[in-house]
């Protein structure tokens, strides 16, 4: 995998011990185009991409909180658009260990412009992710996209662009405070992107995994 923003990927960061497979985050500072980072994470994808199907894992969160977010998602780029469905992000949000993501983004050409698409979702858990194994898990059907903790449907929405192949994802990703949103363009102040902050990175709790028991995918069949 390419890097890209504040994610630094390194092939070492994602191994299998002990019957489950590790995705680990680690303090390393570096420095990439120019710009000084600090953490190196993994990033494992399926070697296939699928558009429509059920998408499940058992999980594990990481230990450090807040600034690491254990992710489970899709993502796919073709002919100018992309599209993302994030089957959960955990541990992202830095005032609430129980709230788990479930986003969605898209770019969609239209009349030749790029045109961004988001929609944010969440449910609160009543325990830690970090504590034990849960089973996060979406479909993706050609209407719609419905979202499942521990096999209870938590959330649902419509799919108006989520149509392109996507390849299955599991990743650490740097999250708040580790991170800051600001404009790299003054003249441009609504382009915003994520940088490292070196007022806050420190090593304290890396390196830091997610554990993951299994991955199970179901292509979905069309007669």
């Amino acid at each position: 995998m390419n890097d890209w923003g504040v994610w630094s990927w390194e092939p070492e960061n994602a191994y299998q011990q002990d019957g489950n497979l590790h995705v680990r985050m680690a303090y390393e500072p570096h420095q990439r185009n120019g710009e000084q980072l600090f953490y190196k994470s993994g990033i494992i994808r399926s070697l296939q991409p699928i558009t429509y199907g059920y998408f499940e894992a058992r999980i594990k969160g990481c230990t450090r909180f807040p600034g690491v977010c254990p992710a489970f998602w899709m993502k796919g780029d073709l002919n100018g658009e992309s599209s993302e469905i994030d089957f959960m992000e955990i541990q992202e949000v830095e005032k609430d260990i129980h709230q788990i993501d479930c986003n969605l983004h898209a770019n969609t050409l239209e009349n030749g412009k790029k045109i961004w698409h988001r929609e944010r979702r969440h449910w609160i858990a009543t325990w830690d992710p970090r504590d034990y194994f849960h089973v996060y898990g979406c479909e993706n059907t050609p209407d719609s996209i419905h979202w499942y903790i521990d096999g209870q449907k938590i959330l649902s929405a419509k799919n108006e662009h989520f149509h392109l192949p996507m390849y299955v994802m599991l990743s650490m990703g740097v999250r708040t405070p580790l991170r800051y949103f600001a404009a790299p363009n003054p003249e441009h102040p609504e382009d915003q992107r994520a940088f490292a902050n070196p007022e806050t990175s420190t090593p304290d709790g890396f390196p830091t995994e997610m554990l993951v028991d299994w991955v199970r995918v179901w292509k979905r069949v069309t007669n």
